[in-house]
């Protein structure tokens, strides 16, 4: 079986993880066009009907250029999932509502393999380097991944403490921007700290 491949470049796992900067755009740019509609226009249907013809040009544009249609996709499903919650209920906020969801599950997920001390991390970047536990072999690459993994239980429990008054008041427009201030951008600067913190522990020295 052939060795796993180190970490060497982050913008190899950006393309990994996020399909590259256009996956990231096409995936955040349909959550913005609901947000600006609904501030604009205070319009359940138009900001929701927006925001899956956002989603779906964008699945288009990258077919055309064919890139991966995988972040694409997820985005879509997530918008028809958040469009099917506020169509359910008639409330706005509840667009917001599987997101939050996803978000509580993803950081109890992560603090529970931060408390046994197998971060969820080690194996989402061995998962990507194409060994999935090889890393928990050396002590180094857990401990890396221990400490990088608390940067992601941060963030989780950050959108949650911020987000869900917001949510609960039915603040519509500041639970949008602040998703999406606290989405993408938050994603990406834990990534980037992650990547700081592990990638001395996942890059072998030139032999």
């Amino acid at each position: 079986m052939s060795e796993p491949k180190e970490v060497d470049d982050a913008s190899i796992l950006m393309k990994r993880a996020l399909g590259g900067w256009r996956g990231f755009v096409a995936t955040a740019l349909p959550s913005l066009v609901f947000v600006v509609t609904w501030v604009i226009t205070f319009n359940l249907n138009l900001s929701l009907i927006l925001a899956l013809i956002t989603a779906a040009v964008a699945a288009v544009v990258q077919l055309i250029l064919r890139d991966t249609l995988q972040h694409v996709i997820n985005g879509l499903i997530g918008i028809a999932i958040s469009a099917a919650a506020a169509k359910f209920t008639g409330k706005p906020e509840d667009a917001f509502l599987p997101g939050l969801v996803i978000n509580v599950s993803y950081g109890t997920v992560y603090l529970i393999g931060q408390l046994i001390r197998k971060p969820i991390l080690g194996f989402v970047i061995g998962g990507l380097l194409g060994d999935l536990t090889s890393w928990l072999k050396d002590p180094a690459k857990v401990k890396a991944a221990w400490i990088a993994g608390w940067f992601w239980v941060g963030l989780f429990v950050i959108r949650m403490i911020v987000q869900t008054p917001l949510y609960l008041a039915g603040e519509v427009a500041a639970l949008g921007f602040t998703r999406v201030i606290m989405g993408w951008p938050g994603f990406l600067l834990v990534t980037a700290l992650s990547y700081k913190v592990m990638r001395p522990a996942f890059t072998r020295s030139a032999e």
